[in-house]
């Protein structure tokens, strides 16, 4: 577990963590009665980025799967779907919550407040439970260049992928790297934002390429297109595995030594 501290570093409380690379595991990490104050973190590497597509489809079918087998009731399951639209419709960034204060206290006996709709594309596939998909390893981006002859425009097709995937399950999006300590204090800050409300002053960031980070709720498919409209060398109708793939002749000259994808979020 993690212990989650307020801005005073007063203690709130902790969030246990289950970490599993295997399957047989789940059933013991994602109960039934922890459906609905859980929330899962699925970790991919950059390390060989041809996989991701596929280890993706694979955590997510593995949980949609699972959740089926707690037979959860229609009316529960209604209930935990809802959460989660309501946590996707509610976001509101640092930066738009300080601008809509003023307006708040203003119009406090006026009308509710209006909640826009979810975009087209987004939570096609509600599980009933937030899901954060997490790039680690993302320091391997200097070594797909030089070894694998990567350019910009491979990251960013890269991105513009998990995106729209991530959308799809409604799900966020942070890059990081253990091995730099990059971002991983950020995902605890998220993770402590969604449990226990506290303010989370991080703005969504998808220009600095390493340090990707789009929180559940911020996406629609107009931001995701921004990426796609400079697309030269790829494009969006070809499958992922058929534009993102290894050199077939490439020796790796060296091996990136690098923490397990999930060990790093027990150091939290």
């Amino acid at each position: 577990y993690v212990t989650v501290r307020d801005e005073e570093r007063e203690s709130l409380g902790q969030i246990g963590v289950h970490s599993t690379s295997y399957k047989h595991f789940l059933p013991f990490a994602l109960t039934k009665d922890r459906m609905n104050n859980s929330l899962v973190v699925i970790v991919l590497s950059l390390e060989k980025p041809w996989n991701l597509e596929e280890e993706l489809l694979y955590w997510t079918s593995l949980l949609e799967e699972h959740i089926k087998t707690l037979q959860i009731d229609d009316r529960e399951m209604a209930k935990l779907r809802q959460n989660v639209v309501d946590l996707f419709s509610s976001y509101k960034s640092p930066e738009e919550e300080k601008k809509n204060k003023d307006e708040e206290k203003k119009n406090k006996d006026e009308e509710d407040e209006v909640i826009l709709p979810i975009p087209e594309g987004a939570l096609i596939s509600n599980l009933g439970i937030p899901v954060v998909v997490v790039l680690s390893k993302v320091d391997s981006m200097s070594t797909l260049q030089k070894e694998n002859d990567f350019s910009e425009e491979h990251f960013e097709y890269i991105q513009w992928h998990l995106r729209k995937a991530c959308l799809a399950w409604g799900a966020g999006l942070l890059y990081c790297s253990p091995r730099e300590n990059s971002n991983t204090k950020l995902l605890l800050d998220y993770m402590s934002h969604v449990f226990y409300g506290l303010k989370f002053k991080t703005e969504p960031q998808v220009v600095d390429r390493d340090a990707i980070f789009v929180p559940i709720g911020w996406d629609s498919p107009s931001k995701i297109g921004l990426l796609s409209d400079g697309f030269v060398q790829f494009t969006q109708t070809k499958p992922f595995g058929e534009q993102i793939a290894p050199l077939p002749d490439i020796r790796q000259k060296r091996q990136m030594k690098g923490e397990d994808d999930q060990l790093f979020l027990t150091r939290m």
